[in-house]
């Protein structure tokens, strides 16, 4: 009965290590982007249709690294976008609902935007820059409420880790998100 635990944890021991060391070095250049949303500014009593965001950037990589070599993100870029301002929304409060197209929610607002710009670049080991560029727009029956087109940059100098583009991207997307609501809930009243 013995011989039979060890080598079947002797496999589960071995796929689990071919499973981290591949998948630290499948693909170096994809890019895991995330969002965690921040403190709660203002409350929100208000119901809102977040639409997936359009990505007017005609490509698909989004930045480039020191070598020439492009980074890619994991996932669309309009829905990481998109996805971001429906947690803040839904951590102050509102009542939420997430679409990929506006179709006539049956919400109060609707959350549209576009990403105009997105763009990573690792100067050095250590040095990354970025930039991002979004219109946002709410409306209210489909008359405009708040419409603003927003741009960030970001650069940072940090110790070479492997999360380091995800989360400076991170950062500069909250660097959009953070005036955008402040804006437009005051627009809905909130």
């Amino acid at each position: 009965m013995r011989s039979n635990v060890f080598p079947r944890f002797s496999l589960i021991l071995l796929a689990v290590a071919l499973l981290l060391s591949v998948q630290g070095c499948a693909a170096p250049n994809m890019i895991n982007l995330k969002y965690t949303p921040m403190d709660v500014s203002r409350p929100c009593a208000t119901s809102i249709t977040v639409v997936k965001f359009a990505d007017e950037r005609g490509k698909e990589e989004i930045g480039e690294k020191k070598d020439g070599t492009a980074f890619y993100a994991v996932q669309p870029v309009g829905e990481w976008t998109s996805k971001a301002f429906f947690e803040e929304l839904k951590k102050s409060g509102c009542a939420m609902n997430w679409s990929q197209q506006d179709f006539g929610a049956q919400t109060e607002y609707v959350l549209t935007g576009t990403v105009r710009e997105m763009w990573l670049r690792e100067v050095s080991l250590t040095e990354l820059s970025a930039e991002m560029t979004l219109n946002v727009r709410v409306t209210r029956g489909g008359e405009r409420v708040y419409e603003e087109n927003l741009s960030s940059r970001v650069e940072r100098t940090k110790v070479p880790a492997s999360g380091n583009a995800a989360d400076i991207l991170e950062e500069t997307l909250k660097e959009i998100v953070r005036p955008a609501l402040d804006s437009a809930l005051r627009r809905m009243g909130q």
